[in-house]
C-alpha cells in the first residue's frame, strides 16, 4: 500500500484511482476552504472534545501557575481574566503554529483520531451486491481502511465527497443570505471492476 500526503486532508474531497500510475490522488475542497480554516476547524474540534479541554486546560493553567508563582503580587481579578483569555486564544495560538509548520499539519487526522477515539466506528464488510459500497456518512477527519484478497485485488476507485445540497449562510451584521456548499456531512464510496467475493474490507473513521 502507497501512502499518500496532502498539508490537511481534513474536510476535503479525496480522489483515489489505481488505475492512474501516475497521479492516482487528488484533493479538493470545499467553499474555497484555505488552509487557515480547514487547521482552525480541527483543533477546535479537538480543543472542546472532553480529552482534548482537559490537556489543553492543564497546560494552560501549568503556564498560568508558573506566571504567578514567580509573581506573588498578582491581582486576583486580573489572574482570572488572564485565565480566560488563555482558554480562549490556546486554540489560535496552536492553529496558527499548525498552519505554518507542515510536519504538524500532517499529523492532524491521527491527532483527532487520538482525542475522539470513544467516537471511533468500525464496520467490517464481506459480502457485496454490488460494485460499489458506500459509507453513507461521517466526518471525514480520520478513515482508514484495509482490503483483502479479492476485496484488494477488484478495488479501483476510492472517493470521499460532500453530500450534495447547499445551506443558505449569513454573517452577523449582514442581512444578506449566502448560498454555500456543504462541507460537513461526507461519504465514501469504494468502487470495484468486479463484484468480490472472497475477503473483506475493513473500515475506521471518524
Amino acid at each position: 500500500m502507497r501512502k499518500y500526503e496532502v498539508d490537511n486532508p481534513n474536510f476535503s474531497r479525496i480522489f483515489i484511482d489505481f488505475k492512474n500510475k501516475e497521479n492516482p490522488v487528488s484533493f479538493e475542497f470545499p467553499n474555497e476552504q484555505k488552509k487557515f480554516k480547514s487547521v482552525h476547524k480541527t483543533v477546535f474540534s479537538m480543543w472542546f472534545s472532553p480529552k482534548g479541554f482537559v490537556i489543553f486546560s492543564m497546560f494552560t493553567l501549568s503556564i498560568l501557575l508558573i506566571y504567578v508563582s514567580t509573581n506573588l503580587d498578582v491581582d486576583i481579578l486580573l489572574m482570572f481574566f488572564e485565565i480566560i483569555f488563555f482558554m480562549l486564544a490556546t486554540p489560535y495560538f496552536i492553529t496558527i503554529l499548525f498552519t505554518y509548520n507542515k510536519t504538524l499539519r500532517s499529523s492532524l487526522p491521527k491527532m483527532f483520531k487520538l482525542f475522539h477515539n470513544n467516537q471511533l466506528k468500525r464496520v467490517m464488510v464481506k459480502k457485496m451486491n454490488s460494485k460499489v459500497h458506500e459509507l453513507p456518512i461521517f466526518e471525514n477527519v480520520f478513515l482508514e481502511y484495509r482490503a483483502t484478497k479479492e476485496f484488494g485485488k477488484y478495488l479501483e476507485k476510492i472517493e470521499i465527497v460532500e453530500h450534495d445540497f447547499y445551506y443558505m449562510s449569513k454573517k452577523l451584521f449582514s442581512k444578506d443570505f449566502k448560498k454555500e456548499n456543504n462541507d460537513a456531512y461526507w461519504k465514501v464510496r469504494f468502487i470495484f471492476s468486479k463484484i468480490p467475493k472472497k475477503g473483506e474490507l475493513e473500515l475506521e473513521f471518524i
